[in-house]
C-alpha cells in the first residue's frame, strides 16, 4: 500500500511554489495536502493552510 503524508504534498507544492501566481490575485486560497491510499481512496489525513497568513506557512514550513 502506497501511503504519503498530507505534509509531504504540501512540502511540495510550497517547495516548487506553485502557489505564488495565486496569491497576486484579490482571491481567498488554501494549500490542501490530502493522504490517498493506492487505490485513490482520501485517509482521514487532511492538511489546509492558508498561504496568506504568514506566520501559519512559517510555522509549517519550520515544523522539522
Amino acid at each position: 500500500m502506497i501511503t504519503k503524508s498530507p505534509e509531504k504534498g504540501l512540502d511540495q507544492t510550497i517547495d516548487r511554489k506553485y502557489f505564488q501566481g495565486a496569491l497576486l490575485k484579490e482571491k481567498n486560497i488554501h494549500l490542501i495536502g490530502i493522504n490517498f491510499e493506492e487505490k485513490e481512496n482520501i485517509e482521514d489525513d487532511i492538511l489546509v493552510i492558508n498561504p496568506r497568513d504568514k506566520e501559519k506557512l512559517k510555522k509549517f514550513i519550520n515544523r522539522k
